[in-house]
């Protein structure tokens, strides 16, 4: 996980603010459990996604999914050695106990072609799975699909698929292949429903086997959803059954309830860039008012934590800030970041206080205006509805008129909070963070 220093109010704009860290907070618990396993010590299961090609490097295509027996929720951390220049790692959160699927992502360029090993290491257990890198001129693979025209032979679907919920680590379905050619391939379903069926990679023997395709995407709907794969030679298919949700109704834009927590990730960035916020079990007096912690952690580690508060139809954060070193002296305030009784076009501003610049003393104040309320927003693949979209300027006044130094652009969803966050400092290029995963209680 890369590690941005942060305040809600800035999201991930790290220059701007410093967050306050007074408020009492429990530590959060670090996840337990083992890696599943066969007798010869290999991951069971372990899916390989993605082509390895000398000298070319990794993408977020390319991971490795195994399984871990989990006895204790919390924060995880998975990873593998490095071996021939790359490696895989995956950090994150769960909830659950029992049987999780967890997802890692490869980083680094393979230096040259064969059979690599790696050592896959989770809370001191250990287990190991094959990559197998390809270097110029590997052939394309030659097989046929197991059932074709027909139903997929033996088709087997892994996972749950759920309206409107994102698909994961350990949704897949194996199909029966037979190999008459090693070499590469690359293998896509169609797009049905918002899902999709994918893999790439190297067959290396030939004859009868089996071959994992991975899922993706968010279902739109509940229903029988019928998937065509072809490998440009034949075709086959397959059945996936999504089931229906309908979630109790949150009508908060920014929840401040014990244990909620979510991952926003930078747009542009590494599948890597990725920070995970939860919030505290307490509420502590600070500046004159209660707040409730809202805590930036890494792996179960507190790195920061920003206090934030609601007063009726009202959301406030305070922070405290140098403006990225534009000021001598840092100023302390409490910045209204929401009203949800207002409509859009309606305002409000504030005064943060005064600095000190090597120029002079300056005062720094902010306006904020509803661009939108009640629209759709899709971010990060994701449809929400009843977005209300924030706009802010932040300004310094040396006497003679504010002029912005700041702006920004904050979307809240009905039932998620914060989904899209964008900070644009005058004369720098713009930073943006959108929600991923959300779990608010």
């Amino acid at each position: 996980m890369r590690l941005i220093k942060f305040s809600l109010l800035l999201l991930l704009s790290g220059v701007f603010f410093s967050c306050q860290k007074e408020l009492d907070y429990e530590a959060d618990p670090l996840a337990h459990g083992t890696l599943k396993k066969d007798i010869s010590g290999n991951c069971l299961p372990s899916t390989v996604n993605g082509l390895y090609q000398m000298s070319v490097a990794l993408t977020a295509s390319n991971f490795i999914d195994v399984q871990v027996e989990l006895t204790n929720a919390g924060t995880y951390e998975v990873y593998t050695d490095t071996v021939n220049g790359f490696s895989f790692r995956g950090v994150g959160s769960v909830t659950e106990t029992g049987t999780q699927s967890i997802r890692l992502i490869g980083q680094g360029t393979p230096i040259a072609e064969g059979t690599n090993v790696f050592t896959i290491h989770f809370d001191g257990s250990t287990c190991t799975s094959e990559v197998v890198v390809t270097g110029p001129g590997t052939p394309q693979a030659g097989y046929n699909l197991g059932g074709a025209p027909g139903n997929c032979t033996g088709a087997t679907l892994t996972g749950t698929y759920t309206e409107g919920v994102t698909i994961g680590a350990g949704n897949s379905v194996t199909i029966s292949i037979n190999v008459n050619i090693i070499g590469v391939y690359s293998i896509t379903t169609n797009t049905v429903n918002g899902i999709q069926f994918s893999n790439s990679g190297y067959l290396g023997t030939t004859g009868q086997q089996t071959l994992i395709l991975n899922a993706s995407g968010t279902p739109t709907a509940a229903g029988n959803f019928t998937f065509v794969v072809s490998n440009g030679v034949d075709n086959c298919s397959f059945t996936v059954t999504v089931t229906g949700t309908t979630p109790p109704e949150n009508p908060d834009y920014f929840p401040l309830t014990a244990n909620s927590n979510w991952t926003m990730h930078r747009v542009g960035g590494a599948a890597t860039d990725t920070t995970y916020y939860e919030v505290s079990q307490y509420e502590a007096a600070f500046a004159g008012n209660n707040y409730r912690a809202i805590l930036n952690k890494d792996n179960g580690t507190v790195i920061d934590s920003i206090p934030s508060r609601k007063l009726d139809a009202k959301a406030f954060q305070y922070f405290t800030t140098n403006l990225g070193g534009t000021l001598l002296n840092n100023i302390s305030a409490e910045v209204q970041i929401l009203d949800t009784s207002l409509n859009a076009g309606a305002t409000w501003s504030g005064n943060l206080g005064s600095g000190t610049t090597p120029l002079g003393n300056v005062t720094v104040t902010y306006n904020a205006n509803i661009v939108e309320r009640g629209v759709q927003a899709v971010v990060a693949g994701n449809s929400y509805s009843s977005v209300i979209k924030v706009h802010f300027s932040y300004s310094a006044d040396a006497g003679t008129g504010p002029t912005e130094a700041v702006s920004q652009d904050i979307w809240f969803a009905r039932g998620k909070g914060i989904i899209y966050n964008k900070v644009q400092v005058v004369g720098s290029a713009a930073t943006e963070n959108e929600l991923v995963r959300a779990q608010i209680f």
